[in-house]
């Protein structure tokens, strides 16, 4: 619902909600933990401690309970169903502790006797001397209980009748941490390059699974990258609102994927029909940018833009990291093309190994101008601005290895402390070459 002091607060009219609950500490003055909605049955809590040693442990039963208790009031109100609800569960998200009043892991498949379980203090503490099944132990017991939650809410809604009439939306934010911040951060991106905060598949690319009874095509897989900016717009279209997207909510940016879902076009026809949409001005593609640092895995460690388009992913960095917007005379520092289809670790760089092939130029021109456009663009929100960005080292060089901490090099690029470069598995060693 947005973050930092000059964030409204979840009960703010501009929000319009009928009922929250929200991961925080100490939000409410003179300690108002609890609520009584005017649409509820009964007295809630309006926040979990996040800072609650446990509160990991216990998130995804507390927040499931708390859905389906919101389910229930509108079922009791028979002429009132319709309802809209975003559920964010906190796990797999660190910090990730168990439960100490019961075995938590053994109750999700994953008992290991010969790791005693305690209970993690630090986020960013890296205890090597750490046998890595304890660590993997919590994360999937954890993982898997997420899993089981959200089957325990399609359950009831089947169960109460509600099965082609509720649409469920399951995605995910980002890429799992990286080891290097957190130590039992053990989710897999493979075979993807990247992890969390990185601009490299696996940072952004992620699951998502629709489920409507009887309206959405069971086991039917879409291939078109989308984004969940286009929930939204999507869900617009699916309730049959009357808003006119060209006016009405002219700053939402997401597309329409309705017909995707629905099983009315295939992916060819659907980016068609945002070429042919004035309203929309989009040819497919999707722009992320990443304007903090980042620690983790030294090839994880992206460009401050990335731009998807066909079959095509383009990394670029300016050389000016103060530079807000790009123009068509920026000089950049990076520019990676990647044939994502052929390529999904992202290793084979288009605009080295092909230097001077007419389309790989054409098609890095092509992109480079969509990213130009935005960024010129009022969409583009230039507000919020970090304190301090990734650095412009050089990254011609071809030593970074899998498993090597990008702060373990000083800002020539040389190694600050042989000993603190992590060794891996050889089997799992890779170098890219740019």
């Amino acid at each position: 619902l947005g973050f930092g002091d000059d964030a409204p607060r979840p009960d703010a009219a501009i929000y319009g909600l009928n009922e929250y609950q929200v991961y925080a500490h100490n939000l409410w003055p003179n300690n108002e933990k609890t609520i009584q909605f005017p649409t509820a049955s009964k007295i809630h809590d309006k926040e979990y401690d996040n800072q609650e040693q446990l509160f990991p442990a216990y998130s995804t039963q507390r927040i499931i309970n708390r859905t389906i208790d919101f389910i229930q009031d509108r079922i009791a109100e028979s002429s009132k169903k319709n309802f809209l609800i975003n559920v964010w569960l906190q796990n797999s998200h660190a910090p990730l502790n168990i439960a100490l009043d019961y075995d938590q892991c053994g109750d999700n498949g994953y008992p290991d006797e010969a790791n005693p379980f305690y209970i993690y203090q630090g986020l960013h503490n890296k205890q090597r001397r750490l046998s890595d099944a304890l660590p993997l132990q919590v994360y999937r017991a954890l993982a898997r209980e997420h899993s089981r939650g959200v089957g325990r809410l399609v359950d009831f809604v089947d169960q109460a009748g509600l099965g082609e009439e509720v649409l469920f939306v399951y995605t995910s934010d980002n890429g799992p941490e990286s080891t290097h911040k957190y130590f039992i951060g053990k989710g897999s991106t493979d075979p993807f390059r990247g992890d969390k905060r990185s601009l490299y598949d696996g940072g952004i690319r992620v699951p998502t699974f629709v489920r409507w009874n009887n309206h959405i095509p069971e086991e039917r897989t879409v291939m078109t990258p989308a984004s969940t900016i286009d929930i939204f717009p999507t869900l617009v279209r699916l309730a049959e609102l009357n808003v006119d997207t060209a006016n009405d909510i002219d700053t939402v940016q997401g597309r329409d994927l309705s017909c995707l879902w629905l099983g009315q076009c295939s992916d060819s026809q659907w980016i068609d029909s945002l070429r042919n949409d004035p309203n929309i001005k989009n040819e497919g593609e999707i722009i992320w940018e990443w304007r903090e640092d980042y620690r983790g895995d030294c090839l994880s460690w992206s460009a401050r833009f990335a731009v998807r388009w066909d079959r095509y992913k383009l990394h670029l960095q300016p050389q000016d990291k103060d530079e807000k917007r790009v123009t068509k005379t920026t000089v950049w520092s990076r520019i990676e093309l990647y044939d994502i289809i052929n390529d999904s670790l992202e290793s084979t760089n288009l605009h080295v190994v092909r230097q001077g092939d007419p389309q790989v130029s054409s098609t890095v021109s092509y992109m480079m101008g969509l990213l130009v456009n935005y960024t010129a663009s009022s969409a583009y929100d230039v507000s919020k601005w970090p304190k301090s960005t990734i650095d412009n080292r050089d990254w011609t060089r071809v030593d970074f290895e899998l498993g090597t901490d990008c702060h373990d090099f000083d800002d020539n690029g040389n190694y600050k402390d042989p000993d603190a470069i992590i060794s891996i598995p050889e089997a799992e060693y890779l170098t890219i070459v740019s």
